[in-house]
């Protein structure tokens, strides 16, 4: 499997090893070899929601006329480390020219990019999660202070009653929990040149989710607070570095849905975004990242989802509930400027939340139900509201404990 180049996001290069030879869902018609880099060739009738985009992504049919994928396959590039920042930037509210209002969109539906299964179709909108322009220089905005969702939904003119639909998940999904990892990227060398990039295969390879502290190995500089971010942010998976028997994402992945596993009800509850190496590496992953899709993401990801009309499972009762620990009953009410400082565990609602949260030496700070333990976060990595405000649920058991919410 591959990732595509995140434009202006300094990606690592080269595709990755990852499953034994074989077919996932059943026997496959793909004509070439059987021996793949990262992945195996998807049966005709598996997890058919998948398309490959352009020459560049993978996405997924999420309604009649929308597909999703990820942020970098759709944004304008970021500007190069020392290179002059062009005024008004970006332009086109960060969306790449070839993805704006009239433009063609090529989408595959096959099971390989040169199958007659092809054709193009005309973009009527293209939908960047806000939270991926919050700062428009950062060269990895995931990692930046507040963090980013990968994420964007494309919406075309034409219906594809050929391309079956699949659901956006909403609820959440615990560590352990298991997964399938598609997408149309490359299989060929671990060494791929991103100008030259084409779509292969369609392939597909089961993982499972891993404890978001497994992104932090090989002396990486990851910090506690930019581990606590992207917990909230994305679903992490073992690349074939760290297993051999696992699929690494690599270039033209990017954007491919992370679906569970039962292919009957297709339910995609993650998108292919990113990934780590060691430092010595010969370019395969030892993880993987996906983006969250559900309400409880750091950025409101499922709520706007929901707005942009995508299908979705779950999450029916998700928006009324306080996220109190302790209960509905024990809300305490308070406003910015806000301050605590000791022992507590207490929960308090407010209307309006300001500029940002920050919190250390706590034992769980909860906003909307989303884990910001120890880490601040400005007011556009917030969580949808709930109930017409945001439920902060503070747990300190040292007098050193404390959190702020500024205006």
């Amino acid at each position: 499997m591959r990732l595509a180049i995140a434009p202006g996001v300094a990606l690592l290069a080269g595709c990755a090893f990852g499953g034994e030879a074989g077919d996932l869902g059943g026997e496959a018609t793909a004509s070439q070899s059987q021996a793949l880099i990262g992945g195996s060739p998807a049966a005709p009738d598996y997890f058919r929601s998948t398309v490959g985009i352009g020459d560049v992504c993978t996405a997924a049919k999420v309604g009649p006329r929308l597909f999703l994928t990820a942020a970098h396959c759709v944004a304008v590039p970021r500007p190069i480390r020392g290179m002059p920042v062009p005024p008004d930037f970006p332009p086109n509210d960060g969306i790449a020219e070839d993805y704006l209002p009239g433009e063609s969109l090529l989408i595959h539906w096959g099971l390989d990019a040169d199958d007659p299964e092809q054709g193009e179709f005309t973009i009527v909108q293209t939908s960047i999660h806000p939270s991926w322009w919050a700062c428009p220089l950062c060269e990895q905005p995931f990692l930046s202070q507040g963090g980013a969702a990968d994420i964007a939904v494309i919406e075309i003119a034409e219906d594809t009653p050929q391309i079956p639909e699949a659901k956006v998940e909403l609820d959440p999904i615990a560590v352990g929990t298991q997964v399938v990892k598609v997408g149309w990227g490359c299989e060929e060398s671990i060494n791929v040149d991103p100008s030259t990039l084409e779509l292969g295969r369609y392939k597909a390879e089961d993982a499972w989710i891993l404890p978001t502290s497994d992104i932090r190995h090989h002396d990486s500089p990851i910090t506690d607070e930019q581990i606590a971010t992207i917990d909230a942010s994305y679903w992490i998976t073992a690349g074939h570095d760290q297993n051999e028997n696992f699929a690494s994402l690599c270039l033209g992945d990017s954007g491919g849905p992370l679906y569970l596993p039962d292919d009957s009800d297709p339910r995609i509850v993650g998108v292919n975004a990113w990934y780590t190496f060691r430092v010595v590496t010969d370019g395969v992953s030892w993880t993987d990242w996906h983006t969250k899709t559900a309400l409880d993401s750091l950025h409101g990801v499922g709520q706007w989802l929901i707005e942009l009309g995508v299908n979705t499972s779950g999450g029916e009762d998700t928006p009324s509930e306080c996220t109190c620990p302790s209960g509905c009953d024990a809300i305490q009410p308070a406003s910015v400027p806000f301050m605590f400082q000791g022992v507590v565990d207490t929960c308090y609602f407010f209307e309006d939340l300001g500029y940002s949260v920050n919190s250390h030496s706590m034992v769980q700070v909860n906003l909307n139900g989303q884990n910001i333990t120890n880490t601040w976060i400005g007011n556009w990595s917030y969580p949808a509201e709930r109930d017409g405000g945001y439920y902060l649920y503070l747990k300190g058991q040292v007098p050193w404990s404390w959190a702020q919410a500024t205006d």
